[in-house]
């Protein structure tokens, strides 16, 4: 139900604190700006992550990812709740 954030791939100890996935949303900046072009946010109740992923395919298969966690997460709240 949560995304933990590390400082690197080698890091074993999360960064901050993690992002509840159950009230999260997630958009896209505008392609149109050439330098915006791989950008995408992470709206939660109380804060707004800035995240950038190497290239727009990979942008995008992170927003479908965080996506579905999601909906599986609320699934899974529901089936169990």
């Amino acid at each position: 139900g949560y995304l933990f954030r590390y400082v690197d791939r080698n890091s074993e100890k999360p960064k901050g604190v993690p992002i509840p996935i159950e009230d999260a949303t997630f958009h896209t900046i505008s392609d149109e700006e050439e330098g915006s072009n791989c950008i995408f946010l992470i709206r939660t109740i109380r804060k707004e992550y800035c995240l950038r992923a190497n290239n727009r395919t990979k942008r995008d298969e992170w927003i479908q990812e965080l996506k579905s966690a999601k909906q599986l997460f609320i699934k899974w709240c529901l089936d169990t709740g």
